[in-house]
């Protein structure tokens, strides 16, 4: 759901109490939640039809195939893509927290 989409929601976390401060940890804490389970349920569906292609091409040219994951470049595409999305998130939640204090 959009930041926008949530600007009532702000309000009424902004009148119970939240700081602006908690309203952005949310936010944050909500996207990074998304990204790691976006990564995980993108590798379980990546990695078995990978492990099936590596057998049946071994099996083809009768030589070992292995499958090779390059977990440096997979962790720092998932930590990039953390950032970029914890840090749109809380830009726009910032965005709509104030338009929700002001109206």
């Amino acid at each position: 759901m959009s930041a926008d989409g949530r600007r009532p929601d702000l309000g009424v976390l902004r009148r119970a109490g939240a700081t602006t401060r908690q309203l952005l940890r949310y936010a944050a804490a909500e996207t990074l939640l998304v990204v790691v389970l976006g990564a995980g349920l993108g590798l379980a569906v990546t990695v078995p039809p990978l492990l099936g292609m590596a057998a049946g091409l071994e099996q083809e040219v009768g030589a070992p195939v292995t499958l090779r994951l390059h977990w440096p470049v997979t962790t720092a595409t998932m930590l990039a893509t953390a950032l970029l999305a914890i840090t749109a998130a809380v830009l726009a939640t910032r965005r709509a927290a104030r338009r929700a204090a002001s109206g």
